[in-house]
């Protein structure tokens, strides 16, 4: 399991409300187009590690765009792109299940690359941040983050956006859910699934109600 900074899990919090939770599903409502959503969310990721950055590397939207292709694979990343205008804007035909999915594992690569880039120790340029980019590109830890947020179950279970920060967490930190944490997931999700259903008498038809005997 990868150490991570303090800023870590604040940094993804702060993005999280991107996310909207209704019966169980996670998805993306926006109105903007998702590379924009994924610029601010950006934005709003590197504002929260404050790194010594006096070029503006970390601000720049080739950056973005080159942490994106190494975050995703080269087919995924064309079936983002296939349908719009430019190169650098991802799909927006996607449903708000799938945007969520996309949306989850951008920020983890993005996070990742901020922790490595930070963890360097060293004033941020562009040498810096493409040595960052380029290892993790071809590191495992990659697609062990691709693994575990495409296969997770949270997305269509989910009551909490908690759910999601946590995954993303576990997925920057490359840690594994243990299978408890699994269980306590999916019993968490059936709670806020039942808690958002109107209140009914149980095992009676609805409009029916049991009657007190004198």
């Amino acid at each position: 399991m990868k150490t991570v900074s303090t800023q870590c899990r604040t940094s993804i919090s702060n993005v999280i409300p991107i996310f909207t939770v209704t019966m169980g599903k996670a998805s993306i409502e926006i109105s903007s187009s998702v590379w924009e959503t994924l610029v601010q969310t950006f934005d709003k990721l590197a504002k929260t590690y404050n790194l010594n950055d006096p070029e503006g590397v970390m601000s720049s939207r080739s950056t973005l765009q080159r942490i994106l292709s190494a975050t995703f694979d080269r087919d995924e990343l064309a079936f983002l792109t296939q349908h719009s205008q430019a190169l650098d804007l991802l799909d927006d035909s996607l449903d708000g299940l799938s945007r969520a999915h996309v949306l989850a594992q951008a920020i983890a690569g993005l996070v990742t690359i901020l922790e490595n880039v930070a963890a360097t120790g060293r004033q941020v340029d562009a040498a810096v941040v493409n040595e960052v980019i380029s290892h993790f590109a071809e590191s495992e830890h990659r697609h062990r983050i691709a693994e575990m947020i495409e296969g997770s179950r949270v997305f269509a279970r989910c009551y909490d956006r908690s759910q999601i920060t946590d995954l993303i967490l576990r997925a920057v930190e490359d840690k594994e859910a243990s299978k408890w944490e699994s269980l306590a997931d999916d019993e968490q999700a059936a709670i806020g699934w039942a808690s958002e259903l109107p209140s009914r008498n149980m095992g009676l038809p609805w409009g029916f109600s049991i009657l007190a005997l004198n």
